[in-house]
């Protein structure tokens, strides 16, 4: 049995998902894999940050995700954060923090 949020082969693929959909998007390219954390999505998105990101479909029912992009003049040390979801029923989380040298 395979438990996605402990396999570190499941977390590599998932990284590089994360990482090839931030240079899709021009979020930010050539992110180095440390700073890339990713797991399974085990709680609820509150409503309300839904409607702050930004929804991409690829095929009826195989593959979504969700972004947001975070300003540096926040006070997160968030660069990006992915929500994806696979097969409608699989969800991951991807957190991209800001590079160490543009940590508050």
């Amino acid at each position: 049995m395979i438990y996605p949020g402990q396999d570190q082969r499941v977390i590599r693929i998932i990284k590089k998902i994360v990482r090839g959909l931030s240079y899709h998007h021009r979020v930010e390219d050539g992110i180095d894999d440390a700073r890339i954390r990713v797991d399974v999505l085990r709680y609820a998105v509150p409503d309300d940050l839904w409607s702050t990101g930004t929804f991409h479909r690829r095929g009826s029912d195989i593959f979504r995700y969700w972004y947001k992009t975070f300003d540096h003049d926040d006070e997160k040390e968030l660069s990006s954060l992915w929500i994806l979801t696979f097969f409608d029923r699989t969800q991951f989380i991807g957190i991209v923090d800001l590079p160490s040298s543009c940590r508050f």
